[in-house]
């Protein structure tokens, strides 16, 4: 039988192990934390009642158009979970106010708030554009797109569409809930998602996406507080993984591993395995911060749920604002609800050490601004930071990719059986690091098969 060890209970990691398993091979996943979910595990807060309140702390949306999310679903049997947002569930901030917007269409870019009509004209360019770099466009191998990573989001989009247009469509729709600059972004990042999700619809899950994850890992050999600490190469070709517990320490041999941690995490693991060239470009990676404000509410001050984005070019604390039913929070009733205010990139670093009341005050009262009686009446209130959240795809990140899996492909062919997974490697959004997950499997599958 075969021996897999996964690094990471994250979303990657998990959608790595659940296919291998499936196959009969023995794999075990080890966690560092205590929980599963990586960067998108649930959080806890007490309840008006004292009872425990489990929720996605990001205010994380998914779409109706992310293949891997679906197909997760599907496999748990629990498809009915997910619920696309109806009209007005996508909202945009214009001078101080927030207005609903629907950019599915060109005619719905042009209705935006501060898009200029010469501008939205413009956008039929959009469509020959994806059919011109169509052979690079692959959401699943995005190294593919390294020859058009070569200017940023904002400059690329004001070139063809307009200023506004980049403003206050292409910048938003690449970069919110991401911690990507539209100033640094690669433009690859934008054309990826418009392939894929430009007539897509926003929908929430039921029970939250930590939720999902916690599912996902059922079945799973998972080991929560196992920090794995080093790899060793074996004479046969698998590996022997030292790691950590609270009980001590421990050791496991593999046939092959799953580096599926942060990239400096994976970097520091793989350290006398890894080829320089891969070890370059993940101490490369760059990490965006994450700080959030999350109010839970009994009688939720909202009707429906909404995002509420933030166009980086108004300069606001804020990136973006998820409303959220009591349905896709544990331990809300249905007439309660979420809100998360997500700072923007530039004031999370300002202010990602700063005390939680200040944090709290400040995005409280911006809230405020945009949800009417969101200051009042909350039932808890949590402040989550990560001071490495979300990767960066700044221009270049993808060409630096192309190379590290010319490289990786190299080693696998050689017969080294020790394979990375992580957004870091996809994309900044919860279906690319599921795709990141499956397609490390499908590698790993394919060489221990041979």
């Amino acid at each position: 039988m075969r021996r897999v060890l996964v690094i990471g209970a994250g979303a990657a990691g998990l959608a790595a192990a659940r296919p291998l398993a499936a196959k009969g091979w023995a794999v075990t996943v080890l966690e560092a934390g205590s929980s599963v979910g990586g960067r998108l595990a649930q959080a806890e807060a007490c309840g008006a009642g004292g009872d425990a309140v489990r929720f996605d702390p990001l205010g994380t949306f998914v779409s109706t158009a992310d293949r891997h999310v679906l197909a997760l679903l599907a496999e748990l049997d629990a498809s009915a979970r997910i619920v696309a947002l109806g009209p007005g569930g996508l909202a945009q901030t214009y001078r101080g106010r927030a207005a609903s917007v629907d950019a599915s269409s060109r005619l719905g870019v042009a209705r935006i708030p501060g898009v200029r009509n010469l501008d939205a004209l413009r956008l039929v360019r959009l469509d020959r554009l994806l059919g011109r770099y169509r052979k690079h466009l692959d959401v699943d191998a995005p190294e593919r797109g390294a020859p058009l990573d070569d200017r940023c989001l904002r400059d690329f989009a004001t070139l063809y569409f307009g200023r506004s247009v980049a403003e206050r469509w292409v910048g938003p729709f690449a970069t919110v809930g991401t911690g990507n600059r539209a100033d640094d972004a690669s433009r690859l990042l934008f054309l990826l998602r418009a392939t894929s999700h430009r007539a897509a619809s926003l929908a929430t899950l039921q029970g939250g996406i930590g939720r999902l994850l916690v599912d996902a890992a059922a079945g799973l050999d998972v080991r929560l507080g196992a920090r794995a600490t080093a790899i060793a190469p074996l004479a046969d070709g698998g590996f022997e993984v030292a790691f950590e517990t609270a009980e001590g320490s421990g050791s496991a041999p593999a046939d092959a591993v799953v580096l599926a941690v942060a990239a400096g995490a994976a970097r520091e693991l793989g350290a006398g395995i890894l080829a320089t060239a891969e070890t370059d470009f993940l101490s490369g990676v760059r990490y965006a911060p994450g700080l959030a404000l999350a109010l839970g509410f009994e009688h939720r001050p909202f009707e429906a749920p909404r995002r509420i984005q933030v166009p980086q070019v108004d300069a606001w604390p804020l990136d973006s604002v998820s409303l959220l039913p009591g349905g896709a929070t544990e331990g809300l009733p249905d007439e309660g609800g979420l809100a998360v205010a997500l700072a923007s990139p530039d004031w999370a670093e300002r202010h990602i050490d700063v005390a939680d009341d200040v944090v709290g005050k400040d995005l409280a009262g911006v809230l405020a601004r945009l949800v009417p009686g969101a200051r009042h009446g909350a039932a808890f209130t949590h402040i989550h930071r990560q001071s490495a959240w979300m990767p960066r795809f700044d221009a270049g990140h993808f060409r630096a990719l192309a190379d590290f899996r010319r490289v990786n492909g190299d080693q696998r062919r050689e017969g080294r059986r020790l394979y990375l997974a992580g957004d870091y490697l996809a994309g900044p959004w919860l279906d690319s690091a599921l795709g990141s997950g499956g397609r490390a499997a499908r590698e790993l599958a394919a060489d221990l098969s041979g």
